[in-house]
């Protein structure tokens, strides 16, 4: 299931930079997609459990000191899902990826600071 927010009618979808957050389940991706949205719009949990289970996305206005852009940022499920859904999970986000028309801009990867190692779920 994807649970999205579209641009506003007067925008373009190149007018929106697509930020994909990806990583590992408990890795912060919901928290960074909140930092970047400027709002709590992704559930977060603190706990090295699944809490998004689907794709969500969101358009924002990220404004810096000069100018204000259209960011799209979407939020994925983790890697090595605790609830065991990552082949539901990879074929979802492998479906979302096919059928994004304009790309994408960025691909952020969010894993904790307390990972010791790199392994299979980065």
């Amino acid at each position: 299931m994807l649970m999205e927010n579209q641009p506003q009618a007067n925008c373009t979808p190149s007018d929106v930079y697509r930020v994909i957050l990806l990583g590992k389940t408990g890795g912060g991706k919901s928290s960074v997609a909140n930092k970047l949205a400027g709002q709590v719009v992704f559930e977060e949990s603190n706990k090295m459990e699944s809490c998004t289970n689907d794709i969500h996305r969101k358009v924002v206005k990220f404004r810096n000191k000069d100018s204000e852009i259209l960011l799209e940022v979407v939020d994925t499920p983790g890697f090595l899902d605790s609830n065991g859904d990552d082949q539901r999970n990879m074929i979802g986000l492998c479906k979302f990826l096919k059928e994004i028309k304009d790309g994408f801009n960025i691909v952020l990867f969010c894993f904790s600071a307390l990972e010791m190692r790199m392994d299979e779920g980065l």
